[in-house]
Order: structure tokens, then sequence, then C-alpha cells
């Protein structure tokens, strides 16, 4: 009972987690199991912090009242949010390049590193990774049907790691948002972590009526090159798999 009120009282918090411990910990709080789920939380947040790990066996193999489970919790979160400043100290940068007359406007974009994770009851395992997120509006007098984000990464040293489009199918009204998450795991994605640079841009858009807007790749050359200067037109074409 101690550990389904802990779980009730997390589910409450609205403080701030890495990618994966939220995802755990959203899952938790829709599972609302036995302390064997508990014990899958701590394989992530020992790795953020040492001292994680004495806590949970303590936690674990102790007949804690409420309050004092409540308590060792936070104590855990707290070493995990330590080891969030430093992080972001060095954490990836993500530009969105100008355009001229671009239909629909990037309003926001980050790009993250994720480490390889292992799958498990709660958890959905993926390779090393690179995470766009972009949020994006209809900047046109006319409903969108379908978009495609442009999307690359540059590594530590600014070396091009490759390039995709994110693809959304979903209507927007003029001046209406909408935003997409896409993934990439291109050669040595760990090259990416701390120091990488991901690019966004508005690739293509296609309006209710039919008509279809196409980015200036001449343009999107010339600021890419920004990063890399060897960087190609090719480098950029949009590679279909047979």
């Amino acid at each position: 009972m101690a550990v389904l009120a802990a779980t009730r009282a997390l589910c409450a918090s609205t403080s701030p987690f890495s990618a994966d411990v939220a995802e755990v910990t959203g899952n938790l709080c829709r599972e609302q199991q036995s302390v064997s789920f508990w014990k899958e939380l701590t394989v992530i947040l020992p790795s953020m912090h040492p001292a994680g790990k004495t806590l949970w066996a303590k936690s674990l193999h102790s007949n804690m009242q409420h309050h004092q489970f409540m308590r060792t919790l936070r104590k855990i979160l707290v070493l995990a949010a330590l080891a969030i400043p430093s992080a972001a100290a060095l954490a990836e940068s993500a530009v969105v390049l100008k355009q001229t007359n671009a239909p629909l406007a990037i309003t926001s974009y980050t790009a993250t590193f994720r480490a390889e994770t292992s799958s498990s009851r709660y958890v959905t395992g993926h390779p090393d990774q690179i995470l766009h997120s972009v949020t994006y509006k209809n900047a046109s007098s006319k409903r969108i049907v379908a978009l495609q984000i442009g999307l690359a990464s540059f590594d530590a040293f600014n070396g091009f790691m490759g390039r995709f489009s994110g693809w959304g199918m979903d209507d927007i009204p003029a001046g209406e948002a909408n935003s997409g998450q896409w993934t990439q795991s291109p050669y040595a994605t760990f090259s990416f972590r701390n120091f990488g640079t991901g690019v966004a841009y508005v690739n293509a858009v296609r309006f209710e009526d039919g008509t279809i807007w196409r980015a200036n790749l001449k343009e999107v050359l010339l600021e890419m090159q920004k990063f890399e200067k060897d960087l190609k037109a090719e480098d950029l074409a949009e590679r279909k798999e047979k």
C-alpha cells in the first residue's frame, strides 16, 4: 500500500525529468504496480547518480512507512536531477534555417541525443538515436494537408551525419500550429552527444487545393555549408530505400 500511495503522489508531481525517467515514471503512473516496478526504475536512476543505488537498496529491502518511502524517493529524484545541470551545459545545439517565403514557420526545435536502452516490461528499448522535436505553424492563408520537415545532424566536429524528412499528414488550418517528433540513428550516433548540432527547415508543403511548395535547395545548401563547407547538393537529396 505504501508503494501505491507513493506512486499516486509521484503522479501528481510536475517535476522535470530526463526523457528516459519521464517514460518510466509515466508508465509507473499508469500501471501502479508493486515493488517489482521500482526495480525497473532502479536501472535508470542509479546511472545518473551512484548514491541512488544505496538508497534504492534500502527502500526495496525495508518495510517503510509511507512518509519514509516518500522521503527516500524524493532524495533519489533529487540525486537524479543533479545530473541534469551538467548535462544541460553540454547540451546538443539545434538550429532552424532561414528560408524565404516558407508557408510553414518552425517556431521551436530541439535535437537531443538519446543513449541506447534495453527493452523491458515497462520500457521500449532503442539504439543510440537523435530525437528531433519540432513545433510549426501554418503561416499561409490556405489549409495545409501534408508537410515535410527537413532534418539534418552534424557531429561534434561539424561532420555531416545525414539528413531525412519528417513527414506530417495532419490538416493544419491557416494560422494553426502542430508538432512532431522523429528519430534518427546514423552511423556513430554517439558522436552527436553533447556537442552535435541538429538542423531543421521546411522541405515541402502540400495545400488543400493540391498546390505544392518546395524549399529552395540552393538556399538550404548555403545555410548548411555554414556547418560543413564541403557539403554538396547530393548530400541533401532524399534517399529512398528499394
